[in-house]
């Protein structure tokens, strides 16, 4: 770096880190630009913060946001200033902005021309809008523009990354927080408690755990006690995905020479190593994502039916059948990429791998940073069961490893499970790439009841399934859609119902809702509820964080009515323990109002009347329908899958995973 560089940070703000769920998350993001901000300081190139404010009077908010009567970052109130660790130092410039570039304010670019800046540092927040509107600025005004592609982050993942593709070689280089500097060492939080936390292996190539040194660092947090440090999590980059792909090429062809009845030996003898450590792994489901014993318990069992479930399937040969000389064959793909969620982080990534080694395929698994000990146990049993070295390669990172897996040329298949966004940015690369997808991204799911049911049976029943795991899960009725003349019954019975719910320890066995998985998960909560009670909704019960677990990442359990049907709360997952309550004029106006949403996963009816039951599968549009049920039942032999955007791609389990994992290839013979 010479002296004409300047680092510029754009709209690193409360309101805008913690208000909305970015990508990378708020946690992350701040850590790489703590690291940026840090080497800067230490080479002497100077800061300059640059942060929307609105006026007092509100006279220079932007129109779009006097429309909707967005109130974020207004003077003087504590969301217009910088996250901790972010503040700006005595001799750092601090420039305001109005709208979307930071050259808005024509006192920035006089400024940067007296202090003879040639060269701009670019890192903020949205990558979409202001990021790309300043860059695109900057490079008309003539000054060489380095985007710090790490240190940025959006709510609209596929935008971002359309734009930073699209500016890349136009009006700027990307660069990142490493090879800016690469001597630098991450910039943790201080402070708390067990700073001396361990730092774990990020990346498990050639049947080992490898130590990576040099990476950013994730901080893992207790979710029960977020003022303690339980450990450093390495994120892999782009030479450990290439490495772990290359191997897992290696490795694939005589993987797929075995037998199939070799290889399902191996999956059985994994099938046994994995029961001998229920304990430890129920354990550290507890520990480290704070899933309630039950939960634990139930997890750990599933993840054995679908490993078995695989093995007992009667489809592994390559050859199908014979007719007319045709004969069908099913080879392995190749390399699949796995990548799994923080919420089931062990029988998701069971479930995929399973199948995946079966049908010959090796894969290379990218886990979420949240079970790092966990990710470490169960590669333990696969290792236990005798696979090869290479079948499967592991390493734990972010959104941009995640990016740089699906981008590997040898990457023949893609199984995701995760957000809607990341889904839609993981499918446009597939898209691209010519390679199939499974995607299962998540659900906004609605119960509806009919008038003919037992009501407080049906509440206590959906008060479990709503607010279990404290909602942190894809399959969790959120809309609650009752018709209207049991409709105040029903409101004071799941009054009741959540009012039994134990809120506390995970550890227990008769706890129901443990924390949240973050602070920055507790914070969004307490925000959508505020501005839904702002816009007229009517709180039931919940909508707190409770005072005697203000040390964790609890919120009370929460029921919202009159919330109109465009309100977010309605119309977006909320991944946590809230729910809406909707009336319906009657049952097919419930149907209607269960299929007003973009998502699709699952849906449920509570009725006696057959006629009922039978129109609600008819013209409910989800992948999964219960009847008279609330709790998460999936089989092993049966299609998982999400309609509309829910779901992309084949289902999961059962017969479906060979048509996913292998492809159909037809050999004629002459006769």
């Amino acid at each position: 770096m010479h002296a004409g560089t300047a680092l510029m940070l754009i709209d690193f703000q409360r309101d805008f880190i913690h208000g909305e769920l970015l990508r990378p998350p708020a946690g992350v993001l701040i850590q790489k630009v703590s690291t940026l901000l840090a080497g800067c300081r230490a080479a002497g190139i100077p800061a300059i913060h640059v942060r929307t404010i609105v006026r007092g009077d509100k006279s220079n908010r932007m129109p779009h946001w006097e429309a909707k009567e967005d109130n974020r970052c207004a003077e003087g109130t504590p969301g217009a200033n910088p996250p901790e660790g972010l503040e700006a130092l005595p001799d750092e410039a601090v420039y305001e902005k109005t709208f979307y570039s930071a050259f808005g304010n024509p006192a920035l670019n006089d400024h940067l021309r007296r202090a003879g800046i040639e060269t701009l540092l670019i890192a903020g927040v949205h990558t979409h809008a202001c990021i790309q509107a300043t860059v695109l600025d900057a490079y008309q005004l003539g000054y060489t523009v380095k985007l710090v592609s790490d240190a940025v982050a959006s709510y609209s993942p596929l935008h971002a990354d359309l734009t930073v593709k699209h500016l890349t070689g136009r009006a700027c280089e990307c660069v990142t927080v490493a090879e800016c500097f690469p001597d630098t060492p991450a910039v943790l939080p201080t402070g708390g408690k067990d700073a001396d936390s361990p730092v774990y292996p990020g990346a498990f190539i050639n049947g080992q755990w490898e130590n990576i040194a040099g990476h950013q660092m994730w901080e893992m947090r207790d979710p029960c006690r977020w003022d303690r440090r339980v450990g450093l999590v390495p994120i892999a980059c782009d030479r450990e995905v290439e490495r772990a792909v290359t191997k897992s090429c290696t490795a694939q062809p005589d993987w797929a020479a075995r037998s199939s009845v070799e290889r399902l030996n191996v999956l059985e003898a994994w099938a046994t190593a994995l029961s001998r450590r229920h304990n430890r792994c129920v354990e550290l489901l507890i520990r480290e994502v704070g899933k309630p014993r039950v939960e634990a318990e139930a997890e750990f069992a599933y993840a054995l039916r679908l490993l078995r479930g695989t093995t007992q399937r009667k489809d592994f040969e390559n050859i199908d059948h014979e007719a007319e000389g045709v004969t069908v064959h099913y080879p392995p793909r190749g390399v699949v990429a796995i990548i799994t969620p923080w919420n089931n982080p062990l029988a998701l990534p069971v479930g995929k791998l399973a199948p995946a080694l079966a049908y010959g395929n090796t894969a290379v698994w990218k886990p979420a940073l949240h079970s790092p000990a966990l990710v470490q146990e169960l590669v333990g049993t696969l290792v236990d069961a005798g696979l090869p070295a290479n079948c499967i390669n592991v390493m734990l990172g972010d959104a941009n490893t995640a990016r740089a897996l699906i981008n590997c040329p040898e990457i023949a298949a893609v199984s995701f499970t995760g957000s809607e966004d990341a889904g839609r940015e993981i499918s446009t690369v597939c898209a691209l790439r010519g390679i199939p997808l499974q995607a299962e991204l998540g659900g906004n799911n609605a119960a509806l009841v009919a008038a003919d049911v037992d009501v407080g049976q049906v509440a206590r029943d959906l008060a479990q399934a709503v607010f279990s795991f404290s909602g942190q899960r894809c399959t969790a009725p959120r809309r609650l859609i009752v018709v209207e003349p049991i409709f105040d019954e029903f409101s004071q019975a799941m009054i009741e119902a959540i009012g039994a719910l134990k809120i506390g320890n995970p550890e227990d066995a008769d706890t129901h809702l443990g924390p949240l998985i973050s602070r920055d998960r507790q914070n969004l909560l307490s925000q959508w509820v505020a501005a839904a009670l702002l816009a007229g909704a009517e709180l039931l019960t919940g909508g707190r964080v409770p005072a005697a677990l203000a040390h964790g990442c609890w919120f009370d359990p929460t029921l919202l009515t009159g919330l109109l049907l465009d309100s977010p709360l309605v119309q977006e997952e909320t991944f946590g323990p809230l729910a809406v309550l909707l009336k319906a004029e009657d049952f097919d106006h419930g149907i209607a109002l269960c299929n007003d949403v973009r998502q699709g996963l699952r849906a449920i009816c509570y009725a006696q009347s057959t006629d009922f039951l039978n129109r609600f599968v008819q013209f409910a549009q989800a992948g999964v329908i219960h009847q008279n049920e609330a709790k998460t039942r999936i089989s092993v032999d049966a299609p998982f899958l999400g309609w509309k955007s829910s779901g992309s791609g084949l289902p999961e389990h059962g017969r479906w995973d060979r048509d996913f994992y292998t492809r159909t290839q037809a050999v004629y013979k002459k006769y």
